[in-house]
């Protein structure tokens, strides 16, 4: 029964339900260490944000590869947000999704997502590269930390539940006004972001 709760979520956000299948349950992740050297290099981000922009207008979104095996992990609340999370086992390539947090919160939806983003790490020279985003309803995409290897489940947690407060700042965040011909920058961390 230790699942009841993240039942209970799901069935309880029919927006959740109609427009995506259900996830099969899984286990805790494989155990990585916690306590993941956070990144500050603006490069890689950056390259991030230029493909995005690349898209357009029409296909402002994060990009990955379609998850093979995400699995419903744990669901937790944050003040009045409900929060479902789903695991998918790190698999190396341009852009996969290792964590995906949907958040409910008075009928707007929000997602953030832990991605490895191998492309960027080899481009941008970080190596390994574990990006946390938040894709908000207004459409706006911001960036929260890096990682140099996959972060253990507690320091997200932690780090999820505090951008789900609202007390946590991002690195970069961007968004792409209706109708504008390119997108902005909204929030650039000059102090944390190293050039």
């Amino acid at each position: 029964m230790k699942y009841l709760p993240l039942l209970l979520l799901l069935v309880g956000l029919p927006a959740a339900r109609a427009a995506e299948p259900a996830l099969p349950i899984c286990d805790a992740p494989p155990a990585v260490q916690e306590g993941a050297p956070r990144l500050f290099e603006a490069q890689p981000l950056m390259l991030v944000a230029h493909l995005l922009e690349s898209q357009g207008e029409a296909d402002f979104r994060l990009k990955y590869a379609a998850p093979q095996a995400e699995c419903a992990l744990d669901a937790f609340v944050v003040g009045d947000a409900e929060v479902a999370v789903s695991y998918n086992p790190w698999v190396k390539g341009p852009s996969t999704l290792v964590y995906r947090w949907r958040v409910l919160r008075a009928g707007q939806r929000s997602e953030l997502l832990l991605l490895y983003h191998g492309l960027a790490g080899a481009l941008g020279g970080t190596g390994p590269l574990f990006l946390l985003s938040e894709t908000r309803a207004d459409g706006v995409i911001a960036w929260y930390a890096m990682y140099g290897h996959e972060p253990g489940p507690a320091e997200l947690r932690a780090q999820v539940q505090s951008i789900v407060a609202g007390r946590a700042e991002p690195l970069l965040a961007v968004r792409w006004p209706a109708g504008a011909k390119e997108g902005e920058i909204l929030a650039y961390d000059a102090v944390r972001l190293k050039p």
